[in-house]
């Protein structure tokens, strides 16, 4: 089962309340450089291989297989990266990964080392909506549709959900996917389904499209340099009505309403 870290990827998620939201790739930083950044990035360098974490723990420890040790300490076996002030700039490594951690060593006993690390500027990310169709197992191209729906959820935890939907003859026709959570399904951390809306529902869909394309803006807290809770994005091309909308905290009456029909469990 994948970690909630892998939320952070996105740089869009929230973590404590007082963090703020990282506005570019520009800021994103990560915690393993590609090669040793020298003392003024740390006093403490090691080569690691990031190893698989507890994600049913409520923050998961970040520990990694020592493979080098490059200045600064004793050899160990294992080292555990122990950011202070994580951030949603902060991209956590994945298992597997492959690294050179620098920073200032906290304690070391019982054969680990506890690191705070410096950060290296991140590398790319793939967009996170196809990042949770990829894991569900979905092709980049499910990603596009005429209402596109991307939640990342308010806490760690939260499901992270893609939904897609177009509009039939008779019915708006879904595809929602969720992934990194423990919440997306039983005993899993994604899911993938595709589903006919009723006709109710397909009905209420249509009137809200026409509210949004009609009406003023909709209400909800818009972002800013600092908010509290998760990230919302709408996107829709309908028709010729094409309009982006962001949320941060709360989605308002709306789009929250919009969100909730095209989910799995709407009537």
């Amino acid at each position: 089962m994948k970690s909630w870290l892998w939320i952070l990827l996105t740089a869009l998620t929230v973590l404590p309340a007082s963090a703020q939201a990282c506005r570019t790739q520009a800021q994103m930083r990560s915690f393993l450089f590609s090669a040793d950044p020298g003392p003024g990035e740390g006093a403490v360098a090691a080569k690691v291989e990031i190893l698989p974490n507890d994600a049913s723990a409520l923050r998961p420890e970040i520990r990694a297989r020592v493979l080098v040790m490059l200045r600064g300490a004793p050899s160990a076996a294992t080292l555990r990266i122990a950011p202070v002030n994580a951030s949603n700039c902060d991209v956590f490594p994945r298992p597997g990964d492959v690294g050179i951690v620098a920073g200032k060593l906290l304690s070391a006993s019982g054969g680990e080392l506890v690191i705070e690390p410096a950060r290296a500027p991140a590398p790319p990310t793939e967009p996170a909506d196809l990042m949770i169709r990829r894991l569900a197992g979905l092709p980049a191209q499910s990603a596009r549709g005429e209402i596109e729906i991307l939640d990342i959820g308010h806490h760690p935890m939260d499901t992270m959900i893609s939904i897609v939907a177009r509009r039939g003859p008779d019915a708006w026709t879904v595809s929602y996917a969720c992934a990194l959570s423990p919440h997306c399904a039983p005993g899993q951390d994604h899911l993938a389904r595709d589903y006919v809306l009723a006709p109710a529902a397909s009905a209420e869909v249509d009137r809200i499209l026409t509210l949004l394309k009609e009406g003023p803006e909709p209400d909800g807290q818009l972002p800013s340099p600092t908010f509290i809770g998760g990230h919302l994005v709408v996107r829709i091309d309908y028709h010729g009505f094409r309009r982006d909308y962001h949320r941060v905290g709360n989605w308002g009456a709306t789009l929250g309403k919009l969100e909730a029909l095209l989910s799995p469990h709407a009537p």
